[in-house]
């Protein structure tokens, strides 16, 4: 069974649970029917709305999903929750300004599967923070190590659930139509119920795939600078053709050229994410070295076992992050 666990269909900044029966299919066509999918999750950050919409549209398919960013020391935790209801929602909503731990009670105590995301997004570097880290991966159970937007804290993902024995879960990131790229988590059962009891057990892979092209209008993020450029040509020589289409023209430059610096901007600020996340990695195996060594020669463990689990620990480290 292949399910795609992560997925929105908007924008945090622009929460829309209004849905046109246009994007309703494409949604069915691209997400589930291409990718002979056998259920997609729907996660936006702290909405179910869309989620509802889609679940009461094609119930054997859709998990009712949401992302919730949990507060922990002024820093946020990316917790996706699946299989909720409304009255869990309400009750997430809550307990998400309370700490990680409260959060992470409640949903085992609701019996809520869930998954850490986005595991360094958002999150300063400094000695509280990695004291957090280390004390909450623990508490979880399974982790996505397959967003497809940051390839480098994918791979910060996978060497967390190598060291922490957590299952790896993957999601699309998305429910755009003009993706091609689909990333599923694959179970071994027949029905998604038991494939999210698999996920507590770390009974997981993860895969990816492609879709075909669809007819819907690619993101400028998709075209190239070759095509954007010839675009730009084009709308010039129309201008000197015609004064009427060069207002047009005039207002389609203006409007892409933001939107390609808008979206350059992002690049920026990813390609910064991705050397944070390389810092927050390295200092992050340092304080595990350090604490576990603290622990080990703390401990109540003859000389010779003290050096002996040390030098396993230290192993088993390298190991995790191929180091």
């Amino acid at each position: 069974m292949r399910l795609d666990l992560h997925n929105h269909t908007f924008d945090y900044r622009e929460p829309n649970d209004k849905f046109l029966k246009k994007d309703i299919e494409a949604i069915y066509t691209t997400k589930i029917l291409y990718p002979s999918l056998d259920g997609i999750a729907v996660t936006n950050y702290h909405n179910v709305g869309n989620a509802f919409t889609l679940k009461e549209e094609f119930p054997q398919f859709i998990i009712v999903g949401c992302e919730y960013r949990v507060v922990e020391k002024n820093f946020p935790v990316h917790v996706v929750c699946l299989n909720i209801e409304d009255k869990h929602h309400q009750k997430l909503m809550s307990a998400r300004l309370r700490g990680i731990l409260y959060f992470i009670s409640l949903l085992k105590n609701e019996n809520i599967p869930f998954y850490l995301t986005r595991v360094a997004w958002g999150i300063p570097i400094n000695d509280k923070v990695i004291e957090c880290l280390y004390q909450y991966f623990d508490n979880f159970y399974a982790i996505d190590v397959a967003n497809i937007s940051t390839e480098r804290e994918s791979l910060f993902a996978k060497k967390i659930a190598s060291y922490y024995k957590l299952a790896k879960v993957g999601g699309s990131d998305n429910l755009i139509a003009h993706y091609k790229q689909k990333v599923y988590t694959e179970f071994a059962c027949e029905s998604i119920d038991e494939a999210l009891q698999d996920m507590q057990n770390a009974r997981t892979t993860v895969g990816t795939l492609y879709t075909p092209e669809t007819k819907q209008h690619k993101s400028w993020w998709y075209i190239g600078k070759e095509i954007y450029q010839q675009h730009i040509h084009n709308a010039a020589n129309a201008r000197r053709l015609s004064p009427e289409f060069g207002n047009f023209s005039s207002t389609f430059e203006n409007k892409y050229f933001f939107e390609i610096i808008s979206q350059s901007q992002h690049v920026y600020k990813l390609e910064k994410h991705e050397k944070k996340i390389e810092k927050l990695e390295k200092v992050f195996i340092d304080y595990l070295r350090w604490k576990k060594t603290q622990e080990i020669f703390n401990s109540d463990l003859s000389a010779e076992e003290k050096k002996d689990s040390w030098v396993k620990c230290l192993k088993e480290i390298n190991s995790s992050f191929d180091l």
